[in-house]
């Protein structure tokens, strides 16, 4: 989340769903180059000693490059200079439509204490720093009250919630049931359990990065908004063919499981741009922790359902039982779509891609403009009196 942010202030407005899809497949590369290839390396070909020290020593030397390449991030210094004053403007009228397209909530979010907190423990020069423990306090509960509070970011909360819980259940019963699938468990080779463990992570990953990629694109095209409304029903379709592998049984038919969870997992993409999008102007950081924080209460009881489930499941009769899974998950991956459906009140802002949102964001942007001129005004006459 916090790369996430950081893209969004680095990257130019119009650019910005391309550069979420490209965060994504990059992620997606990096989970390819540590865990499927290596695996690969050691276990399968055997070219490289299953040594963990060597891979500790690697994930070292990547954490100081990422810390060398974050360094060297830098703003645009000649944002005000008079040598692009075009593309400055540009900027400036795309980056007013993607943000205060919300200004009536971002004008609540100025009166709001935490948000005055907020600023005010960022000062350092100013009335002095709050508590410390007060500060971490409410540092946890701003994205919370940020995403309940506001009618946009509690919407694409609901559905982020939905999506990575559905995602998560499947996730954590994915091994063991392919395992049991093939009939491995407890007569497997090891050969065998290897080969299961190659097909659950190479596949998926390798063809996740041009699937992000190209999300990305779709979503600057159509509109992030438009595309994951679309992408939902998909995800469902995809996370219930999960369901054939107790039927099909076939080494070949994990690689297609796994491909298709993958894809089940694209909607991030625009969904995360549209988080983004919708935030209020200075809190796109908090909006993105209050997805994590989603993603991180569905991984929690995702996690206990599953150890619930599954022992109630392995006493039935049923063979193999884990398929049960598949379909409910596409069930609740398709009620992704109940917070997504309809437009709450303001619109959904500029971001949603719409081009009626853009056209309101656009007044509502003009409005803003007046209105803050009118208070700086109103100030200034007060302060010279």
């Amino acid at each position: 989340n916090v790369m996430l942010a950081l893209i969004n202030d680095v990257t130019a407005a119009e650019d910005r769903e391309e550069a979420v899809g490209a965060y994504f497949a990059a992620n997606n590369f990096m989970s390819l180059m540590m865990t499927g290839i290596p695996v690969m390396l050691v276990l399968v070909l055997k070219v490289i000693p299953n040594n963990p020290a060597f891979f500790l020593i690697l994930q070292a030397v990547l954490s100081v490059l990422c810390i060398l390449l974050l360094f060297g991030v830098r703003m645009d210094a000649n944002a005000g200079s008079k040598e692009r004053p075009e593309r400055d403007s540009e900027l400036s009228v795309e980056s007013r439509m993607d943000t205060t397209s919300t200004s009536t909530e971002a004008s609540e979010d100025m009166q709001d204490p935490d948000a005055c907190c907020a600023h005010s423990c960022r000062s350092v020069n100013g009335q002095g720093p709050c508590p410390t423990l007060r500060k971490a306090v409410r540092q946890f509960v701003l994205p919370v009250r940020l995403a309940f509070g506001n009618r946009r970011l509690r919407r694409l909360w609901f559905a982020a919630f939905l999506l990575m819980f559905a995602g998560q259940l499947v996730m954590d019963i994915g091994g063991q049931f392919f395992n049991q699938s093939m009939g491995l468990i407890p007569y497997g080779t090891r050969q065998e359990i290897i080969t299961v463990a190659v097909l659950t992570m190479i596949p998926g990953q390798l063809l996740a990065i041009p699937g992000n990629l190209v999300t990305g694109y779709l979503s600057k095209r159509g509109g992030p908004l438009f595309l994951l409304r679309r992408m939902v029903p998909m995800t469902s379709i995809l996370v219930t063919v999960g369901a054939f592998m107790a039927e099909v049984r076939q080494m070949w038919f994990i690689a297609v499981v796994v491909i298709c969870l993958n894809y089940a997992g694209l909607p991030n993409v625009p969904l995360m741009r549209l988080v983004s999008g919708v935030a209020p102007p200075g809190r796109v950081g908090e909006a993105l922790s209050a997805m994590g924080i989603a993603a991180q209460l569905a991984s929690l009881i995702g996690n206990i359902a599953v150890a619930i489930l599954n022992r109630w499941l392995m006493s039935t009769d049923l063979y193999d039982p884990l398929w049960i899974y598949y379909p409910a998950c596409g069930v609740l991956s398709l009620c992704a779509i109940i917070p997504l459906s309809g437009t709450p009140k303001g619109g959904w802002g500029a971001a949603s891609g719409s081009l009626q949102e853009q056209f309101v964001a656009v007044v509502y942007a003009h409005k803003a403009m007046r209105r803050w001129k009118r208070q700086v005004a109103r100030r200034r006459a007060t302060g010279s009196a």
